[in-house]
């Protein structure tokens, strides 16, 4: 499955009064593309789309975000509270 299929669910949650931003959303009708009724949508431009496995692979990414946040301290130095970093100063001449 292409970014064309996933802009076609996003079309498709926009069209349904749905959130075209959030992943919840684009799931559903990523979901929905192996339907006929709505493959063929106007707003479809790229048809039919098997979307079970986009979806499986990014509810096991999220997963696994969510379990390495336990890992990760919400603190921030006190340091940086104050002067966070300057990107600027990252670059290089």
């Amino acid at each position: 499955m292409g970014l064309g299929h996933v802009h076609d669910a996003r079309r498709l949650a926009e069209k349904h009064g749905d959130d075209p931003d959030q992943w919840d959303d684009v799931a559903y009708w990523l979901l929905q593309k192996s339907r006929p009724e709505v493959f063929r949508d106007p707003v479809v431009r790229y048809g039919y789309a098997r979307g079970l496995e986009p979806v499986m692979y990014v509810a096991l990414i999220l997963e696994r975000f969510e379990h390495y946040l336990e890992f990760v301290t919400d603190q921030v130095p006190a340091s940086q509270e104050e002067h966070p970093p300057d990107p600027a100063a990252r670059r290089r001449p």
